[in-house]
């Protein structure tokens, strides 16, 4: 054998080494393979167990849905027997609400019923004034007429929660009256110009008596009715007429009378209108005290008279009316005068006529008008041609008219005053707040210029600094109180009655010519509400404007001071022969009276002793 070359062995060597170097990175390759392996197996058994262990929360939380799917199912049916249960409580509960609903308005008219049953119990038996009589303490001392009003208990409509300051300072209202000592009842003289009538009492003397004075006992004494009858003499002459050898006849003219051919003297048919008129006497009545004396007087012919005398007179009554009209300033109201009316059925012959008043209490004027409607077709009517200041309630027909280019309207403070007022009984707290800390500044304010006797021009500067301060008050405190009580109520129509009118009642600020108060008319008012308690109605509505015109006359007479049964004995007397662009010197403004020779040669026979 051949020996090997040395580069041979050398190759060989090198190809075992690198064997080697193989063969060791397989056995390390295969037991890298071997370990990553074992870790797959143990991986996979990790995924087994987790995939087992999910397989049993699959199951578990399919056991638990299909028990949730149980429960779900048993919740529905218990879901459903619960809306169906909702579903009859609903029911129930709108039940109650209703009824809750109705038992809260049969509460409110409750309240209502009883607040107009304490109204009527006032009306009936308590005290007519609207005046407010508070005890005010003075600055200096730790109790407040506020503190005081805060001490009311709140009534059922909620507390009031009002600001200690408010923007209007305390005032003490001092009336001092100076009362001088009256004479004991019966005890003054009687009058000097009634008639004497002496009845000399006749007493046993004993001989020889001395008189030495008399005793003298006045005491008043009247007739109730003297009728009498006044006879109309007038000498006939015969005289003979200048050249022609005949005779004419002369007689004086007969006394001037308002109805031709009237068996009434005018001093009777002046005597009814002021029975009926101002002492409301019913026809009916006089009628009977008539018969009491012998004298039997038809009603008819009675009602005739009256009517007749009143339709004299009523030219005097439409100069009147024209005088207002033209006047600038006029106060308003109405009032119902019931009147038959037989063009209805048997049994209802009557509907409410009414009474509208004008005045003027400047020129101390005033003026009734009938008509058979109160709405807007009447007062366009009744001011037509009217421009000026306008003063009324709130009756909205005013508003109307008021809002017309050359009309200034204005609202009565009374009765926004009069609704706080009224409210007293429903809710006392805030009705006193209002009366005693604004409304007692407003008339105390009208006191001390009448007191003081201030120009317009005077009263217009201290209303403006004085009273409209106060109104922006009220207001203010209006605005923050009306929520807070209830719709419908007194003090809540207190409220919104004096907000909505805010203007209008602030408007005699801006004049001081101008009243605060529509009372001038509703004074006015007063005597046709008393003739109709008497005599219920008036016959017709031509009745009811002769009604009108008389109490015109009547209480136009009264703001002068007149006596009307003077004044309408000297127009009557004086009426028929009047010029005619000379009547307004009968108006009652413009009335002086004129001798009567007629009344002095034809008085009544004089008493006997």
């Amino acid at each position: 054998m051949k020996p090997s070359s040395p580069h041979k062995n050398s190759d060989c060597a090198q190809q075992l080494s690198a064997a080697v170097q193989m063969i060791a990175m397989l056995e390390q390759t295969v037991m890298s393979l071997q370990q990553s392996n074992e870790d797959l197996i143990q991986g996979h058994r990790e995924k087994d167990i987790i995939i087992a262990q999910r397989d049993q929360t699959i199951t578990t939380l399919l056991t638990r849905q299909k028990i949730d799917q149980q429960t779900i199912t048993a919740l529905e049916e218990k879901d459903l027997q619960n809306k169906i249960l909702i579903g009859k409580l609903n029911n129930v509960v709108s039940e109650q609400l209703l009824r809750l609903q109705k038992n809260k308005g049969e509460i409110f008219d409750y309240k209502m019923l009883r607040y107009q049953w304490m109204q009527l119990k006032k009306m009936i038996w308590g005290r007519k004034s609207e005046k407010r009589h508070i005890t005010v303490q003075s600055e200096n001392t730790n109790t407040s007429a506020q503190g005081k009003l805060f001490d009311v208990a709140a009534d059922h409509e909620g507390v009031v929660h009002l600001k200690d300051a408010k923007k209007i300072k305390e005032r003490m209202v001092v009336v001092v009256k100076n009362k001088e000592p009256q004479p004991h009842p019966g005890r003054y003289e009687l009058p000097e110009h009634l008639e004497r009538v002496v009845i000399k009492i006749k007493q046993d003397v004993p001989e020889g008596a001395t008189k030495v004075g008399t005793e003298r006992t006045e005491r008043l004494a009247c007739d109730m009715m003297r009728p009498y009858v006044m006879v109309e003499e007038r000498d006939i002459y015969i005289v003979k007429a200048d050249g022609t050898g005949k005779h004419k006849q002369l007689i004086a003219p007969p006394a001037p009378h308002p109805i031709p051919k009237c068996k009434a003297d005018i001093s009777l048919l002046v005597m009814l209108l002021i029975e009926k008129f101002v002492y409301h006497m019913p026809l009916y009545r006089l009628q009977q005290r008539f018969k009491q004396y012998g004298i039997d007087l038809k009603y008819n012919t009675l009602s005739h008279w009256v009517n007749a005398t009143i339709d004299v007179l009523k030219p005097v009554w439409e100069l009147l009316w024209q005088e207002l009209i033209k006047s600038m300033y006029m106060h308003m109201d109405e009032t119902k005068y019931r009147v038959l009316d037989n063009t209805k059925a048997k049994g209802k012959q009557s509907h409410n006529g009414y009474l509208w008043v004008g005045g003027n209490p400047i020129l101390k004027l005033v003026c009734f008008i009938y008509r058979k409607g109160r709405g807007k077709d009447e007062v366009k009517d009744i001011l037509s041609g009217f421009k000026g200041h306008l003063m009324s309630d709130g009756y909205g027909v005013y508003d109307g008219y008021g809002a017309q280019p050359g009309v200034i309207h204005s609202n009565c403070v009374d009765h926004s005053r009069r609704y706080f007022s009224d409210a007293l009984i429903n809710d006392e707290q805030r009705s006193a707040y209002a009366l005693d800390h604004f409304f007692v500044q407003f008339y105390q304010i009208e006191r001390e210029c009448k007191e003081q006797d201030l120009s317009f021009d005077e009263i217009t500067e201290v209303r403006q600094q004085r009273a409209v301060p106060v109104w922006n008050a009220l207001f203010e405190w209006i605005k923050e109180e009306i929520p807070k009580v209830i719709e419908g109520t007194p003090i809540y129509t207190a409220m919104a009655y004096t907000l909505k009118r805010k203007k209008q009642l602030m408007a005699y600020c801006d004049d001081g010519m101008l009243s605060m108060s529509n009372m001038f008319i509703e004074q006015s008012i007063r005597p046709t509400k008393v003739g109709l308690k008497n005599y219920l109605f008036a016959g017709s509505p031509e009745c009811g404007e002769r009604a009108a015109i008389i109490y015109s006359l009547i209480q136009t007479c009264k703001l002068h001071n007149i006596d009307p049964t003077e004044y309408l004995y000297d127009v009557l007397l004086r009426i028929n022969d009047h010029k005619h662009n000379k009547l307004h010197e009968l108006l009652p403004q413009n009335w002086k009276p004129q001798p009567d020779l007629y009344r002095r040669e034809f008085s009544r026979p004089a008493k006997t002793a």
